[in-house]
């Protein structure tokens, strides 16, 4: 089409989406407004016979790029998901399902290697900066499933997926930058990673973060006892490192508190 003709020519840039590599602003000059609409007008697609026989080199690297991911997640996930330790973990009323989370994420990989097929294609057929960007944000999001699964450190699985968020936030804007609808179809990636975080920060906070919220009101308060340990109420479970060490604390806390009182007992005596 003219627009996609006019997109493949070196012009000089007119979209004011901030660009990581200077060099990519000349291919954004008149992209179309993307929407739902664009699925209905072949004339504008992006993803042609043609071009995918011009370049099926191109769309195998793309592909294969995330099939490595994928294998890594799914390693990575086979790892820990029977095991004992992910068994015994709280789950809440709103949690996930496993296998659902599962078909997701490999499902959206598949815009994922799309689209960076597409900003190869229409940004100069050269591994540049935004495609960096892009294999970065495939090694934070192949992290995620190695810290939960594999290292077995919800606290760090979860610091792995708001990093995920940021780098994959920066990644799609990049992609817009050179095609927008390299972008647009990234939309409900990025709607599934803000959806799974906020369950997943729940499950973390049931499973580690109270524990760690707990550790640091007794460090704040000297060794007294939380007020997850009042009355009524079961006492947090913690690292049995930590646990002997407050326990040593409390114990400390109290022979120091009985002293005095002992001391006035044996002046009343005499």
């Amino acid at each position: 089409s003219r627009k996609r003709q006019q997109h493949t020519h070196h012009q000089p840039m007119a979209d004011d989406t901030p660009i990581f590599d200077p060099q990519l602003a000349h291919y954004a000059e008149d992209q179309p407004d993307v929407s739902w609409e664009y699925l209905f007008q072949p004339s504008e697609w992006y993803v042609t016979p043609q071009v995918i026989a011009d370049n099926y080199l191109s769309l195998a690297a793309a592909f294969g790029a995330v099939l490595v991911a994928a294998a890594i997640f799914l390693y990575a996930r086979n790892q820990g998901i029977k095991s004992d330790w992910y068994r015994k973990l709280k789950r809440g009323s709103l949690n996930f399902k496993e296998s659902l989370v599962l078909q997701i994420w490999l499902v959206l990989y598949i815009p994922l290697a799309l689209s960076s097929w597409l900003v190869w294609v229409y940004g100069g057929k050269e591994f540049n900066r935004v495609l960096t960007i892009y294999a970065l944000h495939l090694i934070v999001n192949v992290l995620y499933s190695v810290s939960l699964w594999w290292v077995r450190d919800l606290s760090l699985a979860l610091l792995n997926l708001i990093t995920l968020i940021g780098v994959a936030m920066f990644t799609s804007t990049q992609f817009n930058s050179v095609l927008k609808f390299a972008s647009f179809i990234n939309t409900p990636y990025l709607l599934f990673l803000l959806a799974y975080t906020a369950q997943f920060s729940y499950f973390w906070y049931l499973n580690e973060g109270k524990e760690l919220l707990d550790v640091a009101n007794m460090m704040k308060k000297g060794g007294v006892a939380s007020s997850a340990n009042k009355k009524g109420k079961k006492k947090a479970v913690l690292p049995k490192a930590l646990k002997a060490k407050y326990q040593q604390k409390v114990r400390e806390q109290r022979e120091a508190a009985n002293t005095p009182a002992s001391d006035d007992e044996d002046r009343k005596d005499q």
